[in-house]
């Protein structure tokens, strides 16, 4: 463990406790199927707990995004051997047993030699959709979707027997994002690697799996930052139909900055939004990558990921008007970095609750350990105090290594996060939610 993290320990009276989870002095008993992370002492109450629960495939399995259902149903997608791994658990975070194989609650999709589900998005008829990659015959990469119905059978109207998959430029491709517009038309976003040149990707798909020929050219999409290499690893549909990608570009001196691109609803760049559609965002001269992005209900844009500069590495956020500027009153001239006390701290996923707070999930490292982390930030970016310890929480599952991948917002006002840990003997899916207490939901987290 670094001595920095250490010390933030000791400062803030936080132990090791495993499964359990760790924040400041825990002293309540696990409840199965979650463990609790709550204050301890004679006032420690229901609302003033997260509560973590896992989901185990029998194998090595790495959550990469989730979703949360109308009825509060919790899905979780990822990988688990090589395949396309996806798991649904009820609000309470039990299996769900008219899901997925044998009544378990979750399932696996060989799509090829080997393939990987990076997000997934639930539609408004209660199917579910995946998208990621497959590797094809030729060694490479294409982007991948798969949909299911609400009791996780591949569903037949989709693509090819309810799997499609999208080649760009006969090279490596992955799609890192999808999403489903009110007309039931589906977007997936990533990137395309060609010819030693990566380009920030993106395909659009009717309801039954076929390339829309509206959008771009015959569904497809590829934006260049000026010859310089891109990826996309998140994407948002805005309410008027547009849609904002984020993600990173490399920049002249060899490093990366955050990269955002918005899009009209046919598939063309929005030259109202920053440099004829495209936004770039340094740090700190160093690394800096966006993985997941949000929108405000006044429209603004949240963005976070991690800058890495002299050797260390923080959560990252920053926030865009809807024109694509820094917004002044976010943090320092729209930005803002974390440091959760690791060596290496990177924020996963992002997401604005219903109260305006903006909740950033990732991981926090040190030598051969880390920690699923949550931040939560107030509407000017300021740590929300009232949050864990200083506006941070520190989950430990059982095991060495434990990643938080992505966070949603629940329309009761909390959130779900989800990720993965190592275990004794396989990795396994975890999960982090906010509880409902005394008829409300409480998003306290210390």
């Amino acid at each position: 463990m670094s001595q920095r993290l250490q010390a933030w320990m000791r400062r803030n009276r936080i132990r090791k406790l495993g499964i359990a989870g760790f924040a400041a002095l825990f002293s309540l008993p696990m409840v199965s199927p979650f463990g609790k992370v709550g204050l301890a002492g004679a006032n420690a109450a229901c609302d003033r707990q997260l509560i973590t629960s896992k989901v185990d495939f029998g194998t090595d399995s790495q959550a990469t995004s989730g979703a949360v259902q109308e009825n509060g149903e919790i899905l979780i997608a990822g990988t688990a051997d090589g395949h396309i791994a996806l798991s649904r658990t009820s609000s309470n975070g039990t299996p769900d047993r008219s899901f997925g194989t044998r009544g378990s609650g979750t399932l696996s999709t060989d799509l090829g030699v080997e393939s990987s589900a990076a997000s997934v998005a639930v539609q408004s008829n209660g199917t579910t959709i995946i998208a990621g990659y497959i590797k094809n015959l030729e060694g490479a990469t294409d982007f991948a979707l798969a949909r299911y119905d609400s009791r996780g059978r591949l569903d037949p109207t989709f693509g090819n027997n309810g799997k499609v998959t999208t080649d760009f430029n006969y090279g490596y491709d992955q799609a890192n994002s999808i999403a489903v517009q009110p007309d039931g038309r589906i977007v997936a976003a990533g990137y395309s690697s060609w010819n030693d040149h990566t380009t920030f990707a993106l395909a659009r798909y009717d309801s039954r799996g076929r390339l829309d020929p509206t959008f771009g050219n015959n569904g497809k999409v590829t934006t260049d930052f000026e010859g310089l290499d891109a990826g996309a690893n998140q994407m948002v549909i805005h309410p008027d139909g547009h849609i904002t990608i984020a993600g990173y570009i490399k920049n002249l001196e060899g490093a990366t900055d955050f990269a955002l691109a918005r899009y009209d609803s046919r598939g063309r760049l929005d030259p109202t939004f920053g440099n004829n559609g495209k936004v770039t965002t340094d740090f700190n001269y160093g690394y800096d990558q966006a993985n997941s992005i949000a929108v405000q209900p006044d429209g603004r844009i949240v963005a976070a990921g991690y800058s890495s500069w002299n050797d260390h590495t923080t959560f990252a956020l920053a926030r865009y008007d809807s024109r694509g500027r820094l917004d002044p009153t976010f943090g320092n001239n729209g930005k803002v970095t974390t440091d959760l006390g690791g060596d290496y701290n990177q924020a996963n996923g992002v997401a604005v609750q219903s109260d305006g707070r903006i909740v950033a999930a990732g991981y926090s490292s040190w030598n051969d350990h880390a920690t699923f982390m949550i931040a939560r930030y107030r509407v000017n970016g300021q740590l929300d105090k009232g949050f864990g310890v200083n506006g941070k929480s520190a989950v430990e599952f059982e095991g060495a290594r434990q990643y938080g991948r992505g966070v949603i917002a629940t329309p009761n006002g909390g959130f779900v996060a989800v990720g993965y840990a190592d275990g004794a003997t396989y990795s396994s899916f975890t999960l982090v939610r906010t509880p409902i207490c005394h008829g409300r939901v409480s998003a306290k987290g210390d």
